[in-house]
């Protein structure tokens, strides 16, 4: 998820359809209909010149972009899990 670039990426309203090549080489497509998400995604599709990826957060420096670890330490902490999400 972390490495999710722009360009696996469709919006269309409200609508996002994200498509890429997961782990294990398989195609991967998921749609979701959610105004507030598709404003989001806009906005940092748009935000970063310079990087493909999709995926980033503000710091008082600027922008960086998110990491696999990022995303492993934040769903220990929303599930106390003591592995990361992929096991």
């Amino acid at each position: 998820m972390a490495t999710l670039q722009r360009d696996h990426v469709r919006l269309c309203r409200e609508q996002i359809r994200f498509r890429h090549v997961a782990r294990g080489g398989a195609l991967r497509e998921v749609v979701i209909a959610d105004a507030a998400l598709a404003a989001l995604v806009r906005s940092l599709r748009r935000a970063r010149p310079g990087t493909e990826r999709l995926l980033a957060y503000r710091t008082g420096s600027g922008w960086r972009e998110v990491q696999s670890e990022n995303v492993d330490e934040r769903y220990r902490e929303l599930t106390g899990a003591k592995t990361d999400r992929r096991r």
